[in-house]
């Protein structure tokens, strides 16, 4: 999605490294590295944060005109950067090459919601109408916080539908797909 008109954004990748020649021990690496969320631990993680500034114009005709409206948003990328990578077979290092590509997507969701998001906020708050400049911060305060609040919930909901991107691929270790022998 491409950056909403009238909305900066800064995106910050923020690795952390994991340790293993197999599966299982990377997997474990990421359990002890990676992202805790109420105590669950996940290989990745976007987290947004998204602030706005403005001033505002008395018009003298009853009303408030709000000006220089700025909606900054930054995100952060968390994702496991697997150090031993290049000393382990090729098969697992395609897996993990499918493993990262398929996280990094599903965390794009992420910054696609928050991006979403931060037009949501640009459009109410360049629509918001008030009579008195002093009403304006309290009304952009409290539609602010309502907008902030759906959005979260969409994570939330992006997630669940996603179970944390395996839907997606984004499964580590590999599942492995054992077939029964053939009859005897």
């Amino acid at each position: 999605m491409p950056t909403p008109v009238g909305v900066r954004i800064a995106n910050f990748d923020a690795p952390y490294d994991v340790h293993g020649r197999t599966a299982v021990e990377v997997r474990r690496s990421i359990n002890t590295a990676g992202v805790k969320v109420l105590g669950a631990s996940y290989a990745g993680e976007l987290t947004w944060l998204i602030n706005y500034r403005y001033n505002t114009n008395a018009t003298g005709l009853g009303s408030c005109a709000v000006r220089n409206l700025q909606v900054d948003i930054e995100t952060r990328t968390a994702l496991p950067r697997w150090v031993d990578v290049d000393s382990v077979d090729t098969t697992l290092r395609a897996q993990w090459g499918a493993f990262i590509t398929a996280l990094r997507a599903h965390e794009e969701g992420h910054r696609r919601i928050a991006l979403e998001a931060a037009a949501a906020v640009r459009r109410r708050l360049e629509d918001l109408r008030v009579n008195d400049c002093s009403q304006y911060g309290r009304e952009a305060d409290d539609a602010f916080k309502q907008i902030i609040r759906t959005f979260n919930a969409r994570d939330v909901e992006y997630d669940a539908a996603t179970r944390h991107g395996a839907t997606q691929g984004a499964i580590w270790p590999p599942m492995v797909v054992r077939t029964a022998p053939p009859p005897g």
